[in-house]
């Protein structure tokens, strides 16, 4: 659901705009396009602003670093090769699109690599002939594409899970994310993935504690009085702009973020015109 205090607002397929299709192709994981939020949700807070997760979800960047322990712990039990993880992470490309809207988006799974040695691979070998039968098999693969998207201001959807940015107050945020149950796929299919979704991205999991910290340490950083600027140019100089105004980038530029900053300027310089009642006209 999507709502606004602001009376004149656009309709939603507008406010959506380039990112509307890349929504459908989220909603069509599901074999008969009905998908269930499962509740309870996982609920985080830390101390920094909102801007900080709504930065972090399509940031390219941070994983190899900021995540390596995690990379090294699969190395090590021999779920994934740390040197093939890095390359595929330079893989893909980022989007960012008017009204703030971007994504990140990589290669998904193939019926020749279907989980990269993880369990559940006969489960997704079903899935990937469910979806080849009732979408064909081009929009099957752009379906099987990862993609961290996310819509201006305040929502991702992973390939997982919904998460919702809440603002408690300049210097607090709290987050909520929902695992997602595809409904008409496999039950092991759908198990799997709810197993990688609390592993990484559960409040006790290896990735969430990780970005946490490092939300706390930038919050504490910027504090500083040499620090007047961040800078978000990565990618930039070799940044597409293609016609329609979609920019393209690296898997690991910085596209998505300015482009949620720009969509951030807009609406923060727009003055909304007031009627003598002092509502928004």
């Amino acid at each position: 659901m999507f709502g606004s205090l602001e009376a004149a607002v656009p309709d939603l397929a507008t406010w959506l705009g380039q990112a509307a299709p890349y929504i459908d192709l989220w909603a069509d994981r599901s074999p008969d396009g009905q998908t269930t939020v499962v509740t309870p949700p996982h609920r985080y807070s830390y101390p920094g602003n909102w801007k900080l997760q709504a930065e972090n979800g399509t940031d390219g960047y941070h994983g190899n670093y900021v995540h390596e322990s995690f990379f090294q712990i699969l190395d090590e039990f021999g779920e994934s090769d740390m040197k093939k993880v890095r390359t595929f992470r330079e893989d893909g490309c980022t989007r960012g699109f008017e009204n703030g809207h971007g994504l990140l988006e990589r290669p998904g799974p193939t019926k020749g690599n279907p989980v990269d040695g993880r369990r559940g691979a006969d489960a997704f070998l079903r899935y990937h002939d469910e979806l080849t039968e009732v979408y064909g098999a081009e929009r099957r693969d752009q379906i099987l594409t990862q993609r961290n998207i996310f819509i201006f201001p305040n929502v991702y959807l992973f390939d997982r899970s919904i998460r919702v940015i809440v603002p408690k107050a300049v210097n607090e945020t709290e987050v909520i994310v929902s695992f997602t149950w595809l409904d008409g796929a496999d039950n092991e299919l759908n198990e799997d993935r709810l197993a990688e979704h609390q592993r990484f991205f559960a409040t006790a999991g290896f990735g969430i504690p990780d970005d946490l910290e490092i939300f706390a340490s930038v919050a504490t950083g910027v504090r500083a009085a040499a620090m007047e600027w961040m800078l978000l140019d990565r990618g930039m100089s070799d940044e597409q702009i293609l016609e329609n105004g979609e920019r393209v980038g690296h898997s690991t530029a910085e596209t998505p973020q300015r482009a949620f900053w720009y969509g951030w300027r807009e609406r923060m310089s727009t003055v909304p015109q007031v009627n003598d009642r002092g509502l928004a006209q």
